[in-house]
């Protein structure tokens, strides 16, 4: 995964000072406003940026800008950023790991083949320490392994039942990602990597099928330490449902156009378990004054714990970078410098276990001088928040346009295009952070424009640009 999609920002700061974030496809909870008053104010001296080492990185945040406009309601943007170094170790923890493969009648072909073959690819990866089963759904799902040591003659047995998954039958994905998750909770010993990998190319359509239900058991599975990630495949499949797992399991989502590519994401996956540097990760935002309020973490699925504002990451990875975006509000500040929030990072050390964390604070200046306002603009944050709020509405223009409303979806494309110009000039970012964000919108915007939703294209252009979206807000 590059560094872009596997970034990780919270964002407050000036330059959306008068816009609301989209909510996409975030859950209702997230959607309420966060609103949380603390009786203390925090450190007022704190300053509008700041880095610090968690043990595996950097953990770094910077507000949107060093002063804000006093008086009235303002909004804010932080920039959590999250650099691990990359591995310098062989050593790496052992692996649990279930790869549920839907044969449904769907794979017929090539793509059942290169499924196959992709299994294959992992199997030759894994080490005598490393365990890992095998699962098949159609119908009905099935274990055609158990978990088993990768010792040379459990590498047999795993692979004579790779090749014997034929397709058939319907699409019961509840089913497989059960069994898959019930075989890696067979050892969930201390110190080892715990995934399902769940792949499909169909919609589930036999069994529980709702999205609330199947994401609450990735959201269980997660929480005892199983993670989830998905593979999409082709152009049928539910790509909401497919994230939504992979969000609420908290692991990677993958949209594979080609099936020839599975192998290459499979190997990608393994490569990222096996440089695991941290598990069971999360982000806490804590308010530092009573009249603060954390109004939006878009892109991820979030939880309020008295006066904290949980943010779960995906395990994080050498080499890896994540962000996650958020907007504060600041209501009726004095000039002079206050305290906004402080954000503390808590995770398990994939070696080891030990829980630890790790903490920053951020302050501001509310001030009324507007021109000193706009002066004090961080660049790297401004560029960050126009990545997050370009992927909102490339989701929801996706949306739109899967319902058929092409008009609609190339109009808000259009209308951010402009959005992210007119910010670019008036806070004279550079070429170069801005460029990508005008390919990404206008490469939508002409697929769109040229094909209907209901085509192979369309479909492609739905799934690709939700993808995309997600990889950009994180």
């Amino acid at each position: 995964m590059n560094k872009r999609s596997a970034s990780l920002i919270c964002t407050a700061g000036t330059l959306a000072a008068a816009t609301s974030f989209p909510h996409g496809h975030a859950s209702a909870q997230a959607r309420a406003p966060l609103q949380v008053a603390v009786e203390t104010c925090g450190d007022a001296a704190a300053p509008s940026q700041k880095q610090v080492e968690y043990g595996h990185g950097t953990f770094s945040a910077a507000l949107s800008g060093e002063k804000v406009l006093a008086d009235g309601s303002r909004d804010l943007h932080v920039a959590i950023t999250l650099d691990a170094r990359p591995a310098t170790t062989t050593h790496r923890p052992p692996l649990n790991l279930a790869i549920v493969v839907d044969r449904s009648g769907s794979m017929a072909g090539e793509k059942i083949q290169h499924a196959r073959s992709a299994a294959q690819g992992i199997l030759a990866r894994l080490a005598p320490m490393d365990r890992a089963a095998l699962v098949q759904y159609d119908d009905t799902a099935q274990v055609l392994a158990p978990l088993t040591p990768m010792d040379e003659q459990g590498k047999q047995r795993l692979g004579a039942a790779i090749d014997g998954i034929q397709d058939a039958g319907g699409t019961n994905l509840h089913g497989g990602l059960a069994l898959g998750r019930d075989e890696v909770a067979r050892d969930l010993s201390s110190g080892r990597i715990n995934r399902v990998i769940l792949l499909s190319d169909g919609r589930a359509n036999v069994g529980i099928t709702d999205l609330p239900t199947l994401s609450k058991v990735a959201s269980q599975a997660a929480h005892k330490g199983i993670r989830i990630t998905t593979v999409g495949l082709g152009l049928d499949y539910n790509e909401d449902l497919m994230e939504a797992l992979a969000e609420n399991g908290r692991g990677q989502y993958y949209y594979v156009r080609d099936a020839a590519a599975l192998e290459r994401v499979f190997a990608g996956e393994l490569a990222a378990m096996q440089a695991t540097v941290a598990t069971n990760a999360e982000l806490r935002l804590s308010p530092a004054c009573q009249g603060i309020e954390i109004s939006a973490v878009p892109g991820y699925e979030i939880r309020r714990e008295g006066n904290e504002v949980v943010i779960p990451l995906a395990d994080l990875f050498g080499g890896d970078r994540r962000k996650v975006v958020a907007r504060v509000r600041l209501h009726q500040k004095q000039a002079g410098r206050t305290g906004v929030l402080s954000a503390r990072l808590v995770y398990n050390d994939a070696k080891g276990g030990a829980r630890k964390q790790s903490t920053l604070a951020l302050g501001v200046e509310v001030s009324r001088d507007a021109l000193a306002v706009t002066a004090s603009v961080n660049k790297d944050v401004a560029t960050k928040v126009a990545q997050v709020e370009s992927a909102e509405v490339m989701r929801k223009a996706a949306e739109a346009y899967d319902r058929g409303d092409s008009a609609g979806a190339v109009k808000m494309l259009k209308e951010q295009r402009q959005k992210v110009e007119q910010e670019a000039i008036r806070m004279a970012l550079p070429a170069a952070a801005a460029q990508p964000l005008y390919d990404e919108l206008d490469g939508m915007k002409v697929g769109v424009s040229a094909s209907a939703p209901s085509s192979a294209a369309g479909k492609d252009i739905i799934k690709g640009s939700k993808a995309k979206s997600r990889a950009l807000s994180k």
